[in-house]
């Protein structure tokens, strides 16, 4: 009998040893799922900043794929729609939707549902809000008091939703619920600009008892990058600093400064990091000084990856002048296939746009009067880039939109890989051979452009 609950003992030691293991070593997730009414072959997962990671294969209506990525919120998008995702190691979801009725029918099984079955229904929640409540270019027309009692009962809504959200993991209900204040804080940090932006007064200024965005959220917790805004919600932070010292002294670079007060902060390596590479993109373009620039972000940056990425911004503003632009096949309004080299004898000006983008709507008017004055010299091509092909139809016509309108169904094709394509608005000038004179080309708003366009020969 004494050896019997011996290796009994070991017989249940052994299978909660094995079972341990098993939990510590597995490093992926399984997503699984079915699709009715199905319209598309693909599925793309994408990270929590919109950057695609994975495509999952859809056979007759179901899919199945094992996806090695860190505890982080992602997006799973399937023809023209998306909706949020939690992802973890460990986890096993099964997801089934209708794409008639996507929101709706969306529902999660298995190991990880409840994390996203209540984003599903925080989707729901979404949808159900009006555009006009959702759109800075509606509610940034409010008056401060209007905008805050708006946003705070928003705000209200989400927290409600996410308090009667039962058995959630711990790791995610911490992360969500920082995650709802950061949403808020963020739209709260954006309202003075977005205001100055919608109603064309530079000078506008929120009172002095706005609530400070930042007060309730910790900045310095690279925790809660996986979020959504939480890097945005810092970098407004950073940027708001910046630019109280350029208003004391407008002799000053900017984006020199921007990259001084990373260095000054006392943020967390993967945090300031981070912002002082994706600064690149335009800092490269607009500093008036790249030396010093440079200078300023590798005096502290120590993540080699965004060093060496910072780099290549830098490397490429040295050798890029006078290089062949990268082709493009694009489809036309009129549904005609064009590429970069059907444009020959003309200065080729491009404009990266999307209909959701309020700043590139708002230089159509200086856009429409330039193509206007050069379009004997110049050929002013329009690409909507990471939108939707039929509001970009409606847009042009709504609008409409003169010069070449052309629309680009990957977001990811070579020419926008060329360019580092990965914010707008955008414009690019070509000369007569394809060339490039400015990868990342004036405004159509400023001046100086018309200058420029002027001295072309």
């Amino acid at each position: 009998m004494k050896n019997i609950i011996i290796i009994l003992l070991l017989i249940t030691s052994i299978f909660y040893s094995c079972n341990e293991k098993s939990e510590r070593t597995t490093d992926y997730v399984i997503l699984k799922g079915q699709i009715e009414n199905k319209t598309n072959d693909t599925i793309i997962i994408r990270n929590n900043y919109w950057i695609p990671i994975d495509t999952i294969l859809v056979q007759n209506k179901t899919f199945n794929d094992t996806l090695r990525v860190p505890k982080s919120y992602y997006y799973l998008s399937y023809d023209g729609t998306d909706t949020h995702l939690y992802l973890k190691p460990n986890f096993n979801i099964s997801v089934n939707f209708d794409k008639a009725d996507f929101f709706n029918s969306l529902n999660y099984k298995g190991n990880g549902a409840v994390e996203n079955n209540y984003l599903a229904e925080k989707d729901r929640l979404t949808q159900s809000i009006p555009i006009t409540k959702k759109a800075y270019s509606f509610y940034a027309k409010l008056n401060e008091a209007g905008f805050l009692k708006q946003t705070d009962s928003i705000n209200d809504l989400y927290s409600n939703l996410f308090n009667q959200s039962q058995e959630l993991d711990d790791d995610f209900k911490l992360t969500e619920s920082q995650a709802i204040k950061i949403d808020k804080a963020l739209k709260q940090a954006q309202f003075e600009g977005q205001k100055r932006l919608v109603e064309k007064n530079p000078e506008y200024k929120v009172s002095q008892n706005y609530p400070n965005p930042y007060k309730d959220i910790d900045l310095n917790n690279p925790s809660l990058l996986p979020t959504y805004n939480y890097k945005t919600l810092v970098h407004s932070f950073i940027n708001g600093k910046s630019m109280d010292l350029l208003n004391k002294d407008k002799s000053q670079d900017f984006f020199i400064v921007y990259q001084n007060q990373l260095a000054q902060s006392k943020l967390n390596p993967k945090i300031k990091d981070l912002l002082g590479y994706e600064n690149a993109e335009y800092g490269f373009t607009y500093t008036s000084d790249k030396e010093k620039y440079r200078s300023a972000y590798l005096n502290f940056a120590k993540t080699q990856e965004y060093i060496d990425k910072f780099n290549e911004f830098y490397n490429a503003t040295l050798t890029e002048k006078g290089e062949k632009s990268a082709d493009f096949q694009l489809e036309s309004i009129d549904g005609n296939m064009y590429e970069l080299n059907d444009f020959k004898d003309k200065y080729i000006y491009i404009d990266l746009w999307a209909t959701w983008c309020l700043p590139c709507i708002a230089q159509i008017p200086d856009l429409k009067k330039l193509e206007e004055k050069y379009n004997q010299k110049i050929y002013f091509i329009s690409i909507a880039w990471n939108d939707n092909k039929t509001r970009w139809l409606n847009m042009v016509k709504e609008k409409d939109l003169k010069g070449i309108q052309l629309f680009a169904s990957d977001k990811n094709a070579e020419f926008f890989k060329f360019y580092g394509v990965n914010s707008l608005p955008r414009f690019i000038l070509l000369d007569k051979q394809g060339k490039i004179i400015e990868s990342n080309a004036k405004q159509p708003s400023e001046s100086s452009l018309d200058i420029q366009f002027g001295n072309l020969e």
